[in-house]
């Protein structure tokens, strides 16, 4: 038996985006088993012109910087490469059993450059990821591998690894999910072999977690959802050698409330803690104590699409959480007495606007996003202050199922001593959906 289905990331949901078609799933029923594929295959071309680097005024050099740049001469970089969506091959198994819904699911996720490519940024031998010390060569991304049980009277639980709830919405938010953003070839804080989006500047990823969640039932639009988390590993800078132990779970809730009608739209409000342990004694070699590190952060945001008119308005703050994602320049030094690590500060938020143009195929969108980061004493003043992008992006409806995109991106890093690197992509290309 065929039939739609939507699909776990129903990006065009998300963004309201009308230019963006509705995902196809296909469906098989075997017995008392409904089976069904979902996904999507996206590549872009992009171009990115660096800036030139140096130690402070215009194009510094800038400390967990989102603009590209080089002490000497200005680089510019051409690829063909993943978005900000990965292209993806999501197998779901549900059925009803016990009176309760029951379901699996496994969510496979390619990268466009796999290991035996050599080509462009990702040859063999790269550097790597700068922000989470990974190669950018890899073939498969396992982003999902859980379990459900519930009813709509009760609730759901869910078991195993999927998208984070604090920072999801945002994501699925952003209409660089469509297309590209921040992070393409050649940027220093490029994820993996697909781009950021407003990752970093606007927002925390939300990564995929080993999590166990639970999700209410819908009571007049309102829904309320928890997790204990497997908690983030952190970059413990100048600490010397050691790890991240953690002794009790992180923990992340989200609200959320729907609205439908002429004015149909969602807000939401998220938080998220947890405590991890810099597991040596080398800074602190007269205690058995582990010097420890509080994270802590929290959401609001908003969405309201109005006659083919979408805006949306989202921020977030925390401390020892760090930027672009959890860990990443979230810690500064020990306190006094060498038993807490001191988290730095960090806060941001974007604004979008989109609009689907009467009678036709193209919707227009621009957005823009920061994130800032504040110094601890002891920091350098070439730590990056802020990141931002200010996009500017069109989307077309080739078929029900098949968009074509492009987009501009300016993208400007600061950092302590005033010195900002700037750069520009732009980006051709297409999604599609199954």
């Amino acid at each position: 038996m065929m039939k739609g289905v939507k699909w776990l990331l129903p990006a065009a949901a998300a963004l309201g985006m009308a230019a963006a078609a509705p995902a196809r799933a296909v469906d098989v029923k075997a017995g008392n088993w409904d089976l069904s594929l979902t996904g999507n295959v996206n590549a872009f071309a992009t171009y990115t012109r660096c800036g030139v680097g140096g130690p402070g005024g215009p194009n510094a050099d800038v400390i967990l910087s989102h603009a590209c740049t080089k002490v000497e001469g200005a680089p510019n970089t051409f690829a063909i490469e993943s978005g900000l969506l990965p292209s993806a091959f999501v197998f779901t198994a549900k059925t009803r059993a016990y009176d309760l819904d029951v379901s699996a699911t496994i969510g496979l996720y390619p990268g466009l450059h796999v290991s035996d490519t050599g080509t462009g940024q990702n040859k063999v031998g790269g550097t790597g990821n700068v922000a989470a010390g990974s190669d950018f060569n890899f073939a498969m991304d396992v982003r999902q591998n859980f379990i459900t049980f519930g009813d709509k009277s009760w609730g759901t639980i869910k078991l195993g690894k999927d998208l984070g709830l604090f920072g999801a919405d945002a994501i699925l938010s952003d209409m660089t999910l469509l297309g590209v953003g921040s992070g393409t070839a050649g940027n220093p804080l490029r994820n993996h072999n697909v781009t950021l989006g407003h990752i970093g500047t606007g927002y925390l990823y939300a990564d995929w977690i080993p999590q166990i969640a639970y999700i209410s039932p819908s009571f007049g639009g309102a829904q309320l959802s928890v997790a204990v988390i497997e908690a983030f590993g952190m970059g413990y800078e100048g600490l010397g050698v050691g790890t991240n132990r953690t002794e009790t779970p992180g923990v992340q809730g989200k609200l959320t409330y729907d609205f439908a009608g002429p004015y149909a739209g969602r807000v939401w409000a998220g938080g998220m803690y947890q405590n991890t342990k810099h597991d040596s004694t080398q800074d602190t070699p007269a205690t058995t104590t582990f010097p420890s590190l509080d994270s802590y952060a929290g959401e609001l945001g908003a969405k309201v699409n109005v006659q083919g008119l979408g805006a949306l308005v989202y921020g977030y703050a925390g401390k020892g959480v760090g930027t672009t994602q959890f860990g990443l320049g979230a810690t500064g030094g020990l306190n006094a007495a060498g038993d807490k690590i001191d988290g730095r500060t960090s806060f941001g938020g974007y604004a979008q606007v989109t609009y689907q143009i009467p009678g036709t195929k193209l919707r227009p969108g621009v957005s823009w996003g920061m994130s800032y980061l504040n110094q601890e004493a002891g920091d350098p003043d070439t730590l990056v202050h802020w990141n931002g992008m200010g996009t500017a992006a069109l989307f077309y409806a080739l078929t029900d199922t098949l968009t074509l995109v492009a987009e501009f991106d300016h993208l400007r890093s600061r950092n302590w001593q005033g010195g900002t690197a700037k750069s520009n992509s732009a980006a051709l290309g297409a999604i599609m959906f199954f």
